[in-house]
């Protein structure tokens, strides 16, 4: 939820779907931890900026190819979207980025600067603080994107108005 407000605001420079969703793919390395309980750490490879760099490229480069599913399902959500190979890499790194950031304050087994094990962000805030700033800057997020869907709304109706005349 705390990427929604970043991602909205910047979403002449960000691809909203693929940067929010980065946040979601990147947990998928602890699940795989949590089912098969291999001898790796719940936070490891892709919780470090390194490891965010490498798989939120790729994640990007799989979500470009995606990018007509991607655009049928914005149009559900009211959404005008497109975007560009570039766009979609730079989100999908960003958007791991950003999870990393907000992971690296709540869990002491990341190490966002891999081999480093420092993690200066470690207890920086409180992780109620942390849950409290996420759920807060949703409500804007949530206020910006019904503005836009009723804009877009409109645009539509103003559009099937001009092609039944």
């Amino acid at each position: 939820m705390g990427s929604s407000i970043l991602a909205f605001c910047l979403k002449k420079i960000l691809d909203l779907p693929i940067f929010v969703l980065a946040n979601v793919v990147i947990d998928f390395e602890p699940l795989m931890v949590m089912i098969f309980h291999p001898n790796y750490p719940l936070h490891g490879f892709c919780h470090t900026l390194i490891g965010g760099t490498l798989i939120g490229a790729m994640w990007g480069i799989f979500a470009f190819f995606a990018r007509n599913f991607t655009k049928k399902l914005m149009r559900i959500f009211l959404i005008n979207y497109q975007t560009n190979l570039r766009l979609a890499v730079t989100s999908g790194i960003l958007g791991f980025y950003f999870h990393i950031i907000l992971d690296s304050v709540m869990h002491s087994d990341i190490k966002p600067f891999y081999p480093s094990s420092y993690n200066p962000l470690y207890h920086l805030v409180s992780v109620d603080t942390l849950y409290f700033l996420c759920a807060l800057f949703f409500i804007p997020a949530f206020i910006l994107y019904l503005i836009q869907a009723i804009k877009s709304k409109t645009q539509v109706y103003k559009s099937l108005d001009k092609i039944r005349r």
